[in-house]
């Protein structure tokens, strides 16, 4: 994730990576389609190191799926790029397929956000 800091001449990025640690916020998938969940970085306690928050953009059935884009959204609080950008970016050879499943699927996951 990266965020643009008030300056707007830095930009921090913070990489998640729940590969060999991580807590339940592990078990979001991607979904193309922005999914049900968008993410802000939030800081705590004066702590330069931001926490990612989850937050719910509709009311969300017990059973539910919980996803979001691994990529870009529609809104921009975290200086993300743009989607269209990300899925042109790179070869097939090295992008890992997306299985979303949603209509709006671009066959590949987001490089970064």
């Amino acid at each position: 994730i990266r965020e643009v800091l008030p300056s707007h001449q830095t930009c921090f990025r913070v990489n998640i990576d729940p590969t060999r640690i991580g807590n339940v916020a592990r078990f979001f998938n991607h979904s193309c389609d922005g999914g049900n969940l968008e993410v802000f970085l939030v800081r705590v306690g004066g702590c330069p190191v931001p926490r990612a928050a989850f937050f719910a953009m509709e009311d969300i059935p017990a059973g539910s799926e919980l996803t979001f884009s691994y990529g870009a959204s529609s809104s921009s609080h975290i200086g993300r790029s743009s989607d269209s950008r990300q899925a042109s970016s790179g070869s097939e050879q090295d992008r890992r397929e997306c299985t979303c499943g949603a209509s709006t699927c671009k066959g590949f996951l987001p490089r970064e956000l």
